[in-house]
């Protein structure tokens, strides 16, 4: 999957950035038709401050609008989804296990579905990690609905705050291939 690699390190911003060349869409596994994660990720970094250790299991896949058509790796694809609002009643919050969710995500692949929605809030990491097991696209969405009092762009703290909180997402989930698309509302007043 990947060829080479460079890491460059910023004294100033204490922070290091590795860049990977990888190979096109057209290698990449389609997780969708088996559920398999092709790429794991190993790093290690040693500093004068001590050695960190970093792994990750990801996949690769490119997902575009071309028209009026979703595209994964060059091919047609259709979402076939539903929406989950979040609604857990016999325990107030959503599992934290990826067994439950990958319960969840088996059940939605079994009515023909392939894509759920998270309406106005971001499941948790177990959701992400049984999605990319069962290979189902997630939609997560920023915590907010401006469509009543506030209006988005105005300069208001509600743009920052949902452009933080995006950013915040994306980083924290996007490595997931059934990670497919991020709207920062569930609504746009």
């Amino acid at each position: 999957m990947f060829d080479h690699g460079t890491a460059r390190y910023d004294e100033y911003k204490n922070a290091a950035e590795i860049e990977f060349l990888c190979y096109p869409p057209e290698y990449y596994v389609d997780f969708t038709l088996n559920g398999e994660l092709a790429d794991h990720l190993d790093v290690q970094v040693e500093s004068k401050y001590g050695t960190h250790e970093e792994s990750v299991d990801f996949g690769m896949r490119d997902f575009r609008v071309e028209g009026k058509r979703f595209l994964v790796n060059g091919r047609e694809t259709f979402l076939r989804g539903t929406v989950e609002n979040c609604l857990f009643p016999q325990t107030g919050y959503p599992p934290m296990d990826t067994q439950a969710w990958e319960r969840i995500f088996r059940i939605c692949r079994s009515y023909g579905l392939n894509h759920m929605r998270f309406h106005s809030w971001c499941p948790p990491k177990a959701a992400f990690e049984a999605a990319d097991l069962v290979g189902f696209y997630l939609q997560p969405e920023g915590p907010s609905w401006p469509n009543f009092n506030v209006r988005l762009g105005n300069g208001m703290s509600i743009d920052s705050f949902l452009m933080e909180e995006t950013q915040r997402l994306n980083k924290a989930y996007g490595n997931h291939a059934s990670f497919c698309s991020l709207p920062a509302t569930g609504f746009l007043g």
